[in-house]
């Protein structure tokens, strides 16, 4: 007996609350329907589905009237409260498939019923990372490809300066240190910023040279011959057409 009344009691408890209040809150995204109840809310909160639709369905809780909402919105254009014995139907109208959340407030004297678009943001995201993704490779390749020639450009620039070098370097500039240092400058003078003239001796053979941007011999005679050909001015007299002719080209 005792046990039959202590349950009677309860669910006398569960029974007593009522809707008093609602308000409608339109966000970007989702709309909220807050229900508000004259005393702490104990009961369920279940889901059905009906043509299509998400019903709400509230347990053991009262409203005296039913409540129609009509929302200008794109998630959805009407929403509908419901009195059903001891029980409370939301029903939400919408062109568009939806979600339906419902979170208590922490004293249970209010509902929160949250209307999302269903999959419509998660699609969105989803393509808008896709895209930026795929933008990040673009990029990427491009950095990739841009260095890459850079890389071939320079290697085939060090190889072109190297045979350049190699090229016009004469029999004077030898890589064995021991033949440079058979070679005595006897006298030298200055062309112009890049180039100059010099008497050189090499293994017992003078030699009249350009050195500078071009390595280039003018005359060549034996170190006794010396005296024969006289000065060095005298030298750069014989070969003045093609001291002019070299620095003009």
């Amino acid at each position: 007996m005792r046990i039959l009344l202590l349950t009677l009691f309860f669910s006398s408890l569960l029974t007593s609350a009522t809707i008093t209040n609602h308000n409608i809150y339109k966000q970007d995204d989702s709309i909220d329907l807050m229900l508000t109840f004259d005393e702490p809310y104990l009961g369920k909160v279940s889901k059905k589905k009906e043509d299509g639709s998400t019903i709400l369905m509230l347990e053991n809780i009262k409203i005296e009237d039913s409540i129609t909402e009509k929302i200008e919105s794109k998630i959805i254009q009407q929403i509908n409260i419901l009195p059903y014995k001891n029980q409370v139907f939301i029903k939400v109208e919408a062109l568009n498939p939806y979600t339906l959340e419902a979170s208590k407030t922490i004293d249970n004297h209010g509902l929160r019923i949250r209307v999302k678009p269903k999959m419509m943001k998660t699609l969105e995201t989803a393509k808008f990372e896709t895209k930026k993704e795929q933008d990040i490779t673009g990029s990427f390749l491009k950095v990739i490809a841009v260095l890459a020639f850079m890389i071939s450009l320079l290697y085939l620039l060090k190889k072109w300066i190297t045979n350049s070098t190699q090229a016009s370097s004469s029999w004077l500039f030898h890589k064995d240190s021991s033949k440079k240092q058979d070679i005595k400058l006897l006298q030298q003078k200055a062309l112009d910023t890049k180039n100059r003239v010099a008497l050189l001796e090499y293994n017992g053979m003078n030699y009249l040279v350009i050195l500078g941007s071009n390595n280039v011999v003018l005359d060549k005679f034996k170190s006794d011959e010396d005296e024969e050909f006289g000065k060095f001015d005298k030298l750069l007299n014989q070969n003045s057409q093609k001291l002019d002719s070299i620095l003009d080209n």
